[in-house]
């Protein structure tokens, strides 16, 4: 046997056992009436991160892939299958990663957590597609919950809290603090958010 027909051996029985281990969460994708969602999610994720699904175009081998190397992924589809598998299988798989999201969370498809350690999403927030969040980053309640467009994103450790709205295709700095209203097309950063860019 050669060297690289080995290691696609090893790797083959690698993925079959994981694929065991995650069977009843894989099940419950293919029988959830959110499957399309998902496959945008995963596709999202494909598209930012090639070098994992090189030469992968099926969907649900994408999934899987997702599913054995990313715990924030993991943590994601859980959360989008929702009921009573979001408390069962965040038990038996959420463990690994500190990711967030409260039941109640609305988030459009396309949604993507990066490294996802720390992130927390509360219960009342409205979010649109194509969503990405990093890393310790908050968005919370005071006084009510953001409503967040489309094509937002959220950079590490940034905190977006209270009743307010986030327009579409917003960039939230790393480590900012968002407490005000941010009108479409515009990138904040600093402690206390201000707009340093809008595009028209």
């Amino acid at each position: 046997m050669k060297y690289e027909d080995e290691w696609k051996f090893i790797f083959e029985i690698v993925v079959a056992f994981f694929t065991l281990v995650y069977f009843p969460l894989l099940v419950c994708y293919l029988l959830s009436k959110k499957r399309e969602i998902i496959n945008t999610d995963v596709n999202r994720w494909a598209k930012h991160q090639p070098f994992y699904y090189r030469g992968v175009k099926n969907s649900f081998v994408r999934l899987i892939i997702a599913i054995i190397l990313k715990p924030e992924f993991r943590k994601q589809l859980i959360w989008r299958l929702g009921g009573y598998k979001y408390i069962i299988f965040n038990f038996l798989y959420g463990k690994s990663n500190t990711l967030y999201i409260e039941r109640s969370t609305v988030i459009g498809q396309g949604f993507m957590v990066i490294h996802g350690n720390g992130t927390v999403i509360g219960g009342g927030s409205i979010i649109g597609n194509n969503f990405t969040i990093y890393q310790n980053a908050t968005i919370g309640y005071n006084n009510g919950f953001p409503t967040i467009g489309n094509n937002v994103f959220i950079g590490a450790g940034a905190v977006v809290i209270g009743k307010i709205r986030i327009g579409n295709n917003v960039k939230i700095g790393a480590g900012a603090v968002v407490i005000e209203d941010v009108p479409d097309n515009c990138t904040v950063v600093g402690p206390k958010a201000k707009v340093i860019l809008r595009e028209l």
